[in-house]
């Protein structure tokens, strides 16, 4: 058996940690006279409190959820055969999860199996569980209600090595609205190296932020990667891509490129020429007194641009993996995020 690369996709919470020290290769270590913030120091995941129970107001009572729990969706950089798992609570010595459920998924072949049912956790030590081995591209973790993990690792066999190419490697990258914090090269080459924020993050200006990425060769893209790691207070709320074939002239489309429509609340709607300084300066006030506006970004009808991601929206801190049902080969890829904030990684593959 070998050890099964793997990491974070997404989380429901982990506000008094990193949660993706959970992956770590390195031992918790004890971290008892340290403090930030937020408490006392603790390596891997540990979610909030009250998993369980919430308030109503109301009715001036609690609510308890006999099933309330927050999960850790980790994926694998392979597709492997799962056959042992490790899991430490080393140093969660009260603030530990109660009990703990592992599924695996397989993307794949879309099965969905439970690997370790509902279980207790005991605080500060450590457990191994053997499994029938299981086909896997994904993990869900489940805390019940809530506490923390300091690590989990996965053995087995590598059933299909992942050696895709990111085709935005080699793209040229123009037409960038805003780098006031780093720039889209550097989410082109965001690979989750650092445990602090890298990437591409316009300012809190921007009102919708794009960029053009000129691919090497034409390609046929069937899957975007969004990844907004360790973008925890600042990530954009959602995007849009738009792909142009090699035979289109690309500065007459990108005078035609889609553009942001804003709707109000009587049914009309309003294509702002510069939509930033539409937004910034209010000048919807003439047009609505109403207090919410709807905003999205569209290709006309006679466009050249073809709509891949129509609306992805975006979490913080995670891996987003969207895919294309286009067929044909693209030369150009806009990407389009609203209303700002921050990226650490972009890819596409083929």
């Amino acid at each position: 058996m070998t050890k099964i690369g793997a990491f974070i996709v997404s989380y429901t919470d982990s506000g008094f940690t990193n949660p993706h020290e959970l992956l770590s290769s390195k031992p918790p270590t004890d971290q008892s006279e340290r403090f930030t913030h937020m408490g006392a120091c603790y390596s891997g995941l540990e979610t909030c409190r009250h998993g369980d129970t919430r308030c109503d107001e109301e009715n001036k009572r609690f609510i308890f959820s006999k099933d309330g729990h927050h999960e850790c969706h980790i994926g694998f950089t392979d597709r492997a055969r799962i056959s042992k798992i490790s899991l430490s609570t080393k140093w969660f010595t009260g603030n530990q999860a109660r009990w703990i459920e592992i599924e695996l998924i397989d993307s794949e072949t879309k099965k969905r199996s439970i690997a370790v049912k509902r279980q207790t956790v005991t605080p500060d030590s450590e457990v191994t569980f053997e499994i029938p081995s299981i086909e896997a591209t994904d993990c869900i973790l489940r805390l019940f209600p809530d506490g923390g993990v300091a690590r989990i690792e996965f053995e087995g066999e590598v059933a299909v090595h992942s050696e895709r190419k990111n085709l935005l490697d080699e793209a040229t990258i123009s037409h960038v609205s805003n780098e006031h914090y780093g720039s889209p090269a550097k989410a082109v080459a965001g690979n989750r190296a650092e445990n602090h924020m890298v990437g591409w993050e316009s300012s809190r200006s921007g009102y919708g932020e794009h960029a053009l990425f000129t691919l090497g060769e034409p390609s046929v893209v069937k899957e975007f990667i969004v990844d907004t790691y360790l973008y925890r207070l600042n990530s954009p709320l959602g995007c849009y891509l738009f792909g142009l074939p090699e035979e289109c002239n690309l500065e007459e489309a990108m005078q035609a490129r889609p553009r942001w429509k804003v709707t109000f609340d009587d049914g009309s709607h309003d294509f702002p020429e510069d939509f930033q300084s539409y937004m910034i300066n209010r000048e919807f006030e003439k047009e609505s007194s109403k207090d919410e506006l709807y905003i999205e970004c569209e290709a006309e009808e006679d466009s050249p641009w073809i709509t891949l991601i129509d609306f992805g929206a975006l979490k913080p801190d995670t891996f987003h993996r969207f895919d294309i049902g286009y067929e044909d080969s693209l030369k150009h890829l806009l990407f389009v995020f609203y209303p700002n904030g921050g990226i650490h990684g972009l890819k596409a593959f083929s």
